[in-house]
C-alpha cells in the first residue's frame, strides 16, 4: 500500500470538483481491459511492470526510473515530500525503492492531495482477504472493507479504508491483481471517499498489460 500527494508546479487546471471526467473515448489496448477510457483522462504507464491505466488528464505522472538527481534536489521536491507527510529522505526512499509508478493531482490547496501509486509485488497469487485485511489494519486502515471479485478477465481483491496522516484523515482504495500472471498493486489516496472511489473505479476500469 502506497501514499500520494501533489505539487504546486504541475501545469493545467480543471474545472470540475475532481478532476476526473466523463465520457467514453475510444483508445487501443494490449491487455483485458475495455477499449475506451473516460474523456478527460490520459493513459500512462510503466516500462518496469509492463501496465498502463488511465487517470485524470491534470495529474502528473512520475516514474522512479527517470529521475534525476536534480529531482531530488530541487524546491518542489521538498514540498512534495511534505504533502505526502514525509521527510524529504523517506520520500526519496519510497520512490527508488517502493512504488514503480507514482501519479499526482494539481495543486489546488494547502494539503494532502490525491495520488495514484502502482507496485509489483513477489508471487503469483492474489492475498486472501484476511491477508489483505491485516496488512492494511498494520498501517493503520480504519473503516475497512475487503473483498475479491473481477472485472472482465482479471482477478483482483480490494481494500477500502480511512487513514490517518498526520491530524488528517485520508481515503484510500488498495486493490492487489493479477496481469498475465504478475501480482501488481494499484493504490489510490484522496482527499475524499467520492475521489477515491471514483479515481479506483477508473484505474481498474482501464488496466492492461503494454
Amino acid at each position: 500500500m502506497t501514499q500520494t500527494t501533489d505539487s504546486r508546479t504541475t501545469a493545467g487546471t480543471d474545472d470540475s470538483s475532481d478532476g476526473t471526467g466523463s465520457g467514453p473515448t475510444t483508445t487501443p489496448t494490449t491487455g483485458p481491459a475495455a477499449t475506451t477510457i473516460p474523456a478527460g483522462t490520459v493513459l500512462v504507464e510503466s516500462s518496469t511492470l509492463g501496465i498502463a491505466f488511465a487517470v485524470p488528464e491534470t495529474y502528473t505522472e512520475l516514474d522512479p526510473t527517470e529521475l534525476g538527481d536534480d529531482f531530488y534536489a530541487a524546491p518542489a521536491f521538498e514540498e512534495l515530500a511534505l504533502r505526502a507527510g514525509l521527510s524529504t529522505e523517506e520520500f526519496e526512499l519510497f520512490l527508488t525503492e517502493t512504488v514503480d509508478l507514482y501519479v499526482f493531482a494539481p495543486a489546488t490547496s494547502e494539503g494532502y492531495v490525491d495520488n495514484i501509486t502502482a507496485q509489483g509485488l513477489e508471487g503469483t497469487a492474489l492475498p486472501s482477504e484476511d491477508q489483505l485485511g491485516q496488512t492494511l489494519q498494520g498501517l493503520g486502515a480504519t473503516d475497512l472493507q475487503v473483498e475479491t471479485t473481477s472485472a472482465g478477465d482479471v482477478d483482483y481483491v480490494r481494500g477500502v479504508y480511512t487513514l490517518t496522516i498526520g491530524s488528517q484523515a485520508v481515503y484510500g482504495v488498495d486493490t492487489q491483481l493479477l496481469l498475465d500472471g504478475r501480482l501488481v498493486e494499484l493504490t489510490v489516496t484522496a482527499s475524499s471517499r467520492d475521489i477515491a472511489d471514483e479515481l479506483g473505479t477508473i484505474v481498474l476500469g482501464t488496466v492492461r498489460s503494454v
